[in-house]
C-alpha cells in the first residue's frame, strides 16, 4: 500500500507510519495516603537533617549530603507512583512511573487466558506497585496501583495481574484482536 503525499512522490506504508489504534488506556495514581506518608516522612527526614546542621553538628558536609540524598530518594519514589496501562491491538503495555523504568509488554497473540479477577494486594502480593506473589496457588506478577480488581493475564511462561479501575474494559480490549482459537 502506498501514500501519495503530493508532487508525484509515492511513499510506502511501513509499521513506522501506521500505528495500531489504542483500544484501552488507563492511568492510575496510588491512594492519597501513600503520597501523604511519603511527604510526611520526607519532611521529618529533612527537618532532622536541617536541625543537625543548625545546631552546629560537627560534620555539616555530611548533613548537607543527607539533605540532597533524602530529597532525591523522595523524588525517585514519587516518580514511580503512577501506573499506565495501554492496549493497542497488538500488545498490552504496562509501565510504572513517570519515567517508565519498569515496563511490561505482552503480545496479544501470546495470551492464553484473560479474565477479570478480585485479589488482595497486601495478602497476595505484599502491597502495590510491581510485585511478585501467588494467585490461585500459582506464581504471579502483580502490576497494581490501587483497588482490588484487575485482569489475570496468562501466557505460556508467566501469569500477571494487571490492576485496573476498569477491568471489564481492559479485558474487552485484550480480547479484541486475539486469535479466536485460544
Amino acid at each position: 500500500m502506498s501514500l501519495n503525499p503530493g508532487n508525484g512522490a509515492v511513499r510506502e506504508l511501513t509499521a513506522d507510519v501506521v500505528r495500531p489504534a489504542v483500544l484501552f488506556q488507563e492511568t492510575q495514581t496510588f491512594a492519597y495516603w501513600v503520597y501523604l506518608l511519603l511527604a510526611g516522612s520526607t519532611v521529618i527526614s529533612l527537618g532532622m537533617v536541617l536541625y543537625a546542621v543548625q545546631s552546629g553538628a560537627e560534620d555539616a558536609a555530611a548533613a548537607k549530603i543527607a539533605i540532597v540524598v533524602t530529597a532525591a530518594v523522595a523524588a525517585g519514589i514519587t516518580s514511580l507512583l503512577l501506573l499506565r496501562t495501554r492496549v493497542d491491538g497488538v500488545e498490552l503495555h504496562v509501565a510504572l512511573g513517570l519515567l517508565p523504568l519498569l515496563r511490561l509488554h505482552v503480545a496479544l497473540g501470546d495470551i492464553i487466558e484473560a479474565r477479570v479477577v478480585e485479589y488482595r494486594p497486601l495478602r497476595d502480593a505484599g502491597g502495590w506497585g510491581m510485585r511478585f506473589g501467588r494467585f490461585e496457588g500459582h506464581s504471579c506478577r502483580y502490576w497494581n496501583a490501587r483497588g482490588h480488581r484487575g485482569v489475570l493475564v496468562v501466557t505460556s511462561t508467566h501469569r500477571y495481574i494487571i490492576g485496573s479501575q476498569q477491568p471489564e474494559d481492559l479485558l474487552a480490549a485484550l480480547r479484541h484482536r486475539r486469535p479466536r482459537g485460544r
